[in-house]
């Protein structure tokens, strides 16, 4: 507490204004806040590392209509863009220099399976991330069963959003839960 009589106190009408950004960043609070800032973040990285989970989403576009999305192809106001190979590289590459061991996604507010690169970034994925869980998640509406085989191949985990008014599986997804029953050994 204050030791003062006033009933409300202000701290910074007492306190010098920094008359430029250099006097501000280089005054002994700021720095000592700094360091503290720094070795907190040391201290939970060396615990925990920075994150333990990426969405990548190497092109932003959805073929769904659904109602409760924002970026249904029908009101999606982004404009399209496509991550070029250079930048999906890279940041595997970070991770990789980092020996990344969390949940890897290609997919994040859209439907990974538009893009017809999507099996070999999850390839290149999960040969340079060894340690990582590689996930990915699709409406299922443009899956083949080619497509799903050589994605079981390098994904820990598949989740297929089967949205359908009728509660039935559409006709892809279908076909992938019959050859699943067929092959259990998958």
């Amino acid at each position: 507490m204050y030791e003062t009589e006033e009933l409300i106190v202000n701290p910074y009408l007492q306190a010098k204004e920094a008359e430029s950004e250099k006097e501000w960043s280089g005054s002994q609070k700021i720095r000592f806040a700094r360091e503290e800032v720094n070795k907190a973040v040391e201290r939970l990285h060396r615990q925990q590392g920075l994150f333990n989970h990426i969405e990548i989403e190497t092109i932003n576009r959805c073929n769904g209509i659904c109602s409760f999305c924002p970026v249904n192809r029908n009101d999606d106001p982004r404009e399209k863009a496509v991550m070029s190979v250079e930048l999906f590289k890279d940041i595997i590459g970070q991770l990789e220099e980092m020996q990344y061991s969390g949940r890897l996604t290609t997919f994040s507010n859209n439907e990974p399976l538009l893009d017809d690169r999507i099996i070999e970034f999850n390839k290149y994925a999960k040969e340079h991330l060894p340690k990582a869980r590689i996930h990915m998640y699709t409406n299922g509406t443009l899956f083949t069963l080619d497509k799903f085989k050589e994605l079981v191949e390098v994904l820990d985990e598949l989740i297929i959003d089967n949205y359908n008014q009728e509660l039935q599986l559409i006709k892809p997804v279908k076909e992938i839960v019959e050859y699943c029953e067929a092959h259990p050994e998958l």
